[in-house]
């Protein structure tokens, strides 16, 4: 038959005399038993490997948080740059032919890049 998860059970452990000389000491300097001791102590110790484990995960996602955002706000940059040069390409080549139709597609393509949200997108897009 299975234990509830709430039963108290006996253990039987074995450990050095000097250990345990060491724990009751403790136990009788902390005015308890030395078997609370050797539960608290054991609790503790579990608590304190969870807590550990937390810490370590909440300081990866923030230094891995830190470097994808530094890396996609540069390739961001750098798209960006590469888009303007090319649009400020365009609007030469079409200024030179005097196209007005290109001419307008390219200044608009030039502002919809400058707009920082989608709904600015949408509504240079819906004026056209």
């Amino acid at each position: 038959m299975r234990r509830k998860p709430t039963a108290t059970v006996q253990v039987n452990l074995r450990i050095k005399e000097e250990l345990r000389r060491k724990l009751e000491a403790v136990a009788k300097q902390e005015e308890i038993s030395l078997n609370q001791l050797i539960k608290q102590r054991l609790e503790d110790s579990l608590e304190q490997k969870a807590k550990q484990s937390l810490e370590s995960i909440s300081s990866d996602l923030e230094r891995n948080w830190h470097r994808f955002r530094e890396v996609s706000l540069l390739d961001m940059i750098s798209t960006l740059e590469e888009t303007n040069k090319i649009l400020e390409g365009m609007i030469k080549r079409a200024d030179a032919k005097e196209d007005p139709e290109l001419s307008k597609l390219v200044h608009r393509a030039r502002a919809l890049l400058k707009t920082k949200s989608p709904q600015q997108h949408r509504q240079m897009g819906a004026n056209t």
